[in-house]
């Protein structure tokens, strides 16, 4: 049930914010900054951004960049599909409390936020041809080893 929700609402994002070209990575330290703090949820945060990071490598996807601002909306991961070239934009969710809490997280003020980064991200003209999508990774902290859903 959570894993429908979720990619329902993965897909509407991505289908706002899905353009076509291909996007080549240029350097892109000069449009973004890093974030964070030492608190308790962002630890997990980390946490959570380094699980997902290793599960999407894991599946063919190249790391671009982490914990990215762009148009004032963090990006938690910024990856490169290998099997489709795509650009993909990753939102980490997690919670201590199963994966049911993390999806609920991905609510609509969220998903507006990515998708203003998305626009952002579009207008940085990266593109040579692929596409841009969007993507949720959602870890339960709650289990050992913490639980992974990819909504793709």
């Amino acid at each position: 049930e959570a894993s429908t929700l979720g990619t329902a609402l993965i897909h509407a994002l991505s289908h706002q914010v899905r353009m076509t070209g291909k996007w080549t990575l240029v350097s892109l330290e000069g449009y973004f900054m890093s974030s964070g703090n030492g608190d308790r949820n962002r630890r997990q945060g980390i946490r959570a951004e380094r699980i997902a990071e290793k599960h999407l490598r894991s599946i063919g996807y190249r790391p671009l960049g982490r914990n990215l601002v762009v148009g004032g909306v963090e990006i938690d991961l910024l990856m490169r599909d290998r099997s489709t070239r795509e650009l993909v934009v990753v939102e980490v969710k997690s919670s201590r409390l199963g994966v049911h809490q993390a999806l609920g997280a991905l609510n609509v003020k969220k998903r507006r936020r990515i998708a203003r980064a998305v626009r952002t991200l579009r207008r940085m003209h990266l593109s040579d041809g692929d596409g841009i999508r969007v993507e949720g990774i959602l870890i339960d902290m709650s289990r050992n080893p913490p639980g992974i859903r990819h909504l793709a």
